[in-house]
């Protein structure tokens, strides 16, 4: 259905209903699948909830341009992001930060191969097996990557997508983001950001592009 922002996901994942509703359109809540998501996300006990791959990947195909497979998550799990990802933590389930990781890896995955990809996170989570030494929660981070990609979509209306100065935008946004970290984390934090918004967007344009070429008559 593609209806849902980043930060509507982002909202969803930290059990915050009332920023989840602000961000969230009303198309989305017709479908009763995603109506029985959104309720055991925001539940009491969300925290200790766990995921199917299929309900990660109806999440990731609710947000607004993404094409999230089933069947290349499982490739995903298997390989490259076996180790940053790590086994399901609730039997066959997976833990909401293990979600978050996958949802990330999808909006890259387009633009940079998964290797590169997960190098990348691992900036940001250090030890994969291990969620104590993360420089900020997978929630948390991905909150401000969508708080990022928020104000990214907003410069991309005021600027020439071509020029310098949209990069050094984007970079703004990425400080504005960041700069209530501890110093120890912000610098990585900014770099691991600012390539994720550029990837996220560039998979935005790809997405565009595919949707109207089928729509075209040959």
């Amino acid at each position: 259905m593609h209806v849902w922002s980043r930060m509507a996901v982002a909202s969803l994942f930290l059990g915050d209903d009332a920023l989840f509703l602000e961000h969230v359109e009303p198309a989305s809540r017709k479908s009763q699948m995603a109506r029985q998501l959104v309720g055991k996300m925001l539940s009491d006990d969300s925290a200790e909830i766990g995921l199917s791959i299929t309900e990660i990947v109806l999440i990731g195909n609710m947000i607004r341009d993404a094409e999230m497979k089933e069947t290349s998550v499982r490739n995903w799990l298997k390989r490259d992001a076996k180790a940053l990802v790590g086994a399901p933590v609730h039997g066959r389930k997976y833990a909401i930060d293990q979600a978050v990781l996958l949802l990330m890896i999808e909006d890259m995955h387009g633009v940079l191969d998964l290797a590169t990809v997960c190098q990348i996170l691992e900036n940001v989570f250090n030890q994969l097996d291990d969620r104590n030494d993360d420089l900020l929660s997978p929630k948390l981070f991905y909150q401000r990557y969508a708080q990022t990609f928020l104000q990214a979509a907003d410069i991309q209306k005021e600027t020439n997508l071509l020029d310098k100065e949209y990069n050094s935008a984007i970079y703004q946004a990425v400080q504005r983001t960041c700069y209530t970290l501890p110093e120890d984390v912000r610098k990585t934090s900014e770099q691991t950001l600012e390539v994720m918004v550029h990837a996220a967007l560039a998979n935005h344009f790809q997405y565009t592009a595919r949707s109207l070429a089928e729509r075209l008559e040959f």
